[in-house]
């Protein structure tokens, strides 16, 4: 019978050692900023420092690894190059993973790396501001990886290397096919996959099954989505009519998410610095003695005179300048044509004016009428999971805006995760 690994978030080997200070999801955030600012070159002496002394570690204690990821992709590839994402990867086999976090993490620490991330499947480490993720791959039967990632073992039997810096570094067997899979370059890529997904542990196999039905919901007409609700259940997910008693209980942000921080200033004018979480407090907040009059009056517009440094959900000039992304959609609520954060500087650069998000771009867009709003909100869900929305925050905005003015609640229809936790609140 095959042996069926189960990923469990407390694992005793991911205990990380004493020196230890977690990053959480801003601080990766920040430091992809960073680097964005200061330009992806000039990291790349520290990366590639980093990575040939992580090697000469590894190899003088008897470490298994091997690059991976975009960094094995760039140095196979390319030879002398690193990928532009401002991390390195490289996979080591999860039985090592107690001597890499006890005799090996004294080594790093005398060398200057610290630990800024310690999960079941991954153990990040910096030095100098860049940092490598070290994957703890498991095997399983006739593959081997980790979370969602399996491949065939026969990659991790053995193992060919490159030379990199007059270096030798170990890639996995058959770098070539394991790349392909990876990247699904080729038609035989894509019977890989699904070979690979027969072999794999039964949870990935539910995963990738959610997946198909994710993007089944997302591209469904309203209708279907009603009467796929059977199917959508087996899943996790649940698609229905959000009542108006649901909708004043939702928080407009998960507790833990990183836009508290990140979209600090846009949240903390219509939140009351963060002491108002959920739709009903929100609006309350705002009713109470036209306090949103003076809110928006208060407002400072973000310039989108120039564009912004890619990718916009990590610049901090684009969230951290101004306040008026969510006040103007509550201000001016539904509208029609409004651009989303990705088409940005493609606006900025080909038409400019009116100022992108200004309050004169929202005046020049129509409003949408009640029975335009009515088919809106059917055809682009919102996204619910514990009690937050994930997705479709400005449309919440624009809602509350409504509601706000004394109009009346246009019911809007959600993808629930998880929807038997909800079950007492619907």
């Amino acid at each position: 019978m095959k042996k069926q690994f189960i990923d469990k978030p407390e694992d005793n080997n991911a205990r990380p050692p004493e020196t230890f200070c977690q990053w959480d999801d801003n601080d990766f955030v920040e430091n992809y900023y960073y680097w964005n600012v200061t330009g992806s070159l000039k990291a790349l002496p520290i990366r590639k420092s980093n990575l040939l002394l992580l090697a000469r570690i590894f190899t003088g204690h008897g470490v298994r690894f091997w690059l991976y990821g975009k960094t094995l992709w760039s140095i196979y590839k390319n030879h002398d190059l690193l990928p532009e994402d401002k991390k390195d990867e490289i996979g080591v086999f999860s039985e090592d993973r107690h001597v890499v976090q006890s005799i090996v993490y004294q080594h790093l620490l005398r060398q200057g790396f610290e630990i800024i991330r310690c999960k079941a499947d991954v153990l990040s480490i910096l030095r100098n501001k860049c940092y490598i993720n070290i994957i703890f791959f498991k095997k399983c039967g006739s593959v081997t990886g980790y979370k969602d990632r399996w491949f065939f073992k026969s990659h991790f039997e053995s193992f060919d290397s490159v030379i990199w810096f007059n270096q030798v570094l170990p890639v996995p067997s058959n770098t070539k096919l394991l790349l392909d899979i990876i990247s699904g370059t080729s038609i035989m890529s894509y019977g890989a996959r699904f070979i690979l997904l027969l072999q794999s542990p039964k949870y990935i196999k539910f995963m990738a099954y959610k997946k198909i039905i994710y993007k089944l919901l997302n591209y469904s007409p309203h209708t279907l989505r009603l009467l796929l609700n059977p199917v959508f259940k087996t899943a996790g997910y649940c698609y229905r009519r959000v009542t108006k008693e649901l909708f004043f209980s939702l928080l407009i942000e998960p507790l833990n998410s990183v836009n508290w921080k990140w979209r600090k200033p846009h949240l903390d004018i219509i939140t009351n610095d963060g002491k108002y979480k959920s739709v009903g407090a929100i609006i309350d907040y705002l009713k109470e003695n036209r306090r949103l009059q003076q809110l928006i009056a208060q407002t400072r517009e973000t310039n989108t005179a120039m564009p912004f440094i890619e990718p916009i959900s990590k610049n901090k000039v684009f969230w951290q300048t101004g306040n008026n992304f969510f006040i103007y959609c509550i201000k001016y609520q539904f509208r029609k044509g409004v651009l989303p954060y990705k088409a940005a500087n493609k606006y900025i650069q080909k038409i400019g004016q009116p100022l992108l998000y200004s309050s004169s771009y929202f005046e020049s867009l129509e409003p949408m009428s009640d029975h335009e709003i009515n088919l809106f909100l059917k055809r682009t869900p919102i996204e619910i999971s514990e009690g937050a929305c994930i997705k479709g925050k400005h449309r919440i905005f624009a809602m509350i805006g409504r509601l706000v003015e004394g109009k009346k609640y246009i019911p809007f229809w959600a993808i629930l995760h998880r929807p038997f936790q909800l079950e007492s609140r619907i």
